[in-house]
């Protein structure tokens, strides 16, 4: 949901790719900072400039559609979409 906001989603994984990687640019639509960076997180987001921000933003937007996930086709787990937003 906080991708649809707009929301630059910040990844913190070390060695580990990201489900859909070979389709999905997230370098273009999120920012990743290794595990040892955490505490530096306010400084790194603070550091991108607008104009990336906003081209960032907009990347989101097509990942967010590509990402969304409803079951009202049912899932396997029973779950019959009642919950879907």
């Amino acid at each position: 949901m906080a991708m649809q906001w707009g929301c630059i989603p910040v990844i913190v994984q070390d060695n580990i790719e990201q489900p859909f990687s070979d389709i999905l640019p997230y370098d273009q639509f999120s920012v990743r900072v290794p595990k040892a960076d955490i505490p530096k997180i306010p400084d790194i987001v603070k550091a991108i400039a607008p104009e990336k921000l906003e081209r960032m933003r907009q990347q989101l937007a097509c990942a967010a559609r590509t990402m969304q996930w409803s079951s009202v086709l049912r899932s396997d787990f029973g779950e019959g979409g009642e919950h879907d937003a």
